[in-house]
């Protein structure tokens, strides 16, 4: 045990819905902590299972509110906490045994940071697979907004942030039903460097009640960064290549969601926005996709590479 244990509180918020079959583990990998100097504040978020019995048995600040979503049981467990430092963890996740030490000791390190993340990995509820995110990019120790405007996906569970920034910054947009950790960390990055620690301190467990990401995922998305780049329009005016980068990406993700669920037209505008950005093969193809019927379209593929 290192002792930087002595120094500082972390407040670790956990926000829950009808997950009390899992919530122990989240608890316990949060109570194998090296570091020992933290307090768990589990906010049920409305739960109508056996959430708050379960609680009863943990060594846990319990508050129940009515339901109103991730981001209002966050910011419920941030206006209770008592820490220096605020960690996430979902109630469906867990940590390494070392992440709140090793974070705390890169904020010892770099105190000029607004945010630390780490990297993640993704099981199944069953143990059947195990993975990291496809397309994992190792960053810079240290990031600043250029880079993390083009990669702003941390996953909430993996950071921690200083108590004196989530004052200074504000709280979770409660209007924003998927993006809101988005619009936080873009918001944090603004005014403080980002650290990254490239090591594996989150496991999240993948084939319950995960919020996806869907069509109003998409869009919410595209909302906060809109408004992102309205709001700080003189730091990236002469930054397009960044705005075109963020927003073609977003696009062409959107278009090709919006395919697999066979909503062409859509599809098709997604596209034609993207174009706005850049025009490369991968669009043109697309663009033809939302105009031929899919199994037309790869008949003549295959057709094609056969000629």
């Amino acid at each position: 045990m290192s002792d930087i244990s002595s120094l500082a509180l972390v407040s670790v918020v956990v926000p829950t819905y009808n997950r009390g079959h899992l919530l122990p583990d989240a608890i316990k990998s949060i109570e194998n902590q090296t570091y020992s100097k933290y307090e768990i504040i589990v906010v049920d978020d409305g739960s109508t299972d056996d959430t708050e019995a379960v609680c009863k048995d943990l060594n846990v600040i319990y508050i129940k509110q009515e339901n109103a979503g991730a981001s209002a049981a966050r910011n419920t467990g941030i206006r209770k906490c008592n820490g220096e430092f605020v960690a996430f963890l979902d109630s469906d996740d867990v940590w390494h045994p070392k992440k709140l030490e090793k974070q705390v000791g890169f904020f010892q390190q770099h105190p000029e940071c607004g945010l630390v993340h780490t990297d993640t990995e993704v099981v199944g509820v069953d143990e059947s697979y195990s993975f990291s995110p496809v397309g994992y990019q190792r960053f810079e120790k240290i990031r600043h907004i250029e880079s993390v405007v083009l990669n702003p996906y941390f996953g909430m569970p993996t950071v921690m942030i200083p108590k004196h920034v989530l004052d200074e910054i504000g709280l979770f947009d409660e209007s924003i039903a998927t993006a809101e950790d988005l619009d936080l960390f873009l918001r944090i990055a603004m005014r403080y460097p980002v650290g990254y620690m490239n090591e594996t301190m989150l496991v999240v467990r993948k084939g319950e009640d995960n919020l996806s990401g869907g069509a109003d995922s998409y869009e919410d998305n595209e909302y906060v960064f809109t408004r992102f780049f309205q709001k700080n329009n003189e730091y990236f005016k002469d930054k397009q290549d960044i705005y075109k980068a963020v927003f073609y990406r977003l696009n062409i993700k959107y278009a090709k969601y919006l395919l697999f669920y066979k909503e062409t037209r859509k599809a098709r505008g997604r596209v034609l926005k993207a174009l706005k950005c850049k025009l490369n093969k991968e669009l043109v193809l697309l663009y033809i996709k939302t105009l031929v019927p899919v199994p037309v379209f790869n008949a003549v593929r295959k057709i094609k590479n056969l000629l």
